[in-house]
């Protein structure tokens, strides 16, 4: 019966002190993922991704469509070319062949470098980010007194007063405003 009544009265010791102990508290928790969707860098990155992306894609669909109308071509070509062919046919319908090859070989081979240029800018640029996330919470938790700064996804209850989020999106949209991706054509 002591052993319950103490725990009770210690619990409600507990919860009686929480407000105190939050504000003296060494911990904060920022929710990362926020910062690095919502700050004014983060969105910057995304637009710029998606219109290069809209243009690649009116690109490649472009080339699709020739290399379809040019496959199209080579298969009628070949329903004219029977065995009694001249050789000078079947060598012209040989090199368009191989001329359709090379072209579907080099639209695969650009396909490829625009997509690991764009995917390198975005890493680079979403890098630069999180850097000045980093260092924007490292100032903050300096100037508040906290030892530990948690990401919110390792924390599962947390009081509102030690989220720091806002704080982190203003101080990287001060220092960050616009991230300007390396893209190379």
């Amino acid at each position: 019966m002591f052993k319950v009544l103490s725990t009770a009265l210690a619990f409600c010791l507990v919860l009686m002190s929480a407000p105190v102990m939050a504000q003296d508290t060494p911990y904060a928790v920022v929710n990362v993922d926020r910062v690095m969707t919502q700050t004014k860098a983060a969105k910057s990155i995304e637009k710029q991704l998606k219109a290069k992306t809209e243009d690649y894609s009116k690109e490649f669909s472009k080339r699709e469509r020739e290399l379809r109308e040019a496959q199209e071509k080579l298969v009628e070509e070949t329903r004219t070319l029977s065995k009694d062919s001249d050789e000078s046919k079947i060598k012209a319908f040989e090199e368009k062949r191989k001329e359709f090859e090379k072209n579907k070989f080099e639209t695969q081979k650009l396909f490829k470098e625009r997509r690991s240029t764009l995917s390198s800018a975005v890493n680079e640029g979403t890098a630069l980010l999180q850097k000045e996330m980093f260092e924007a919470t490292a100032t903050i938790a300096e100037e508040e007194g906290y030892r530990i700064v948690f990401d919110r996804k390792s924390v599962v209850i947390v009081e509102e007063a030690l989220d720091i989020t806002d704080k982190v999106v203003k101080k990287v949209d001060k220092a960050l405003p616009e991230v300007k991706l390396k893209i190379k054509d």
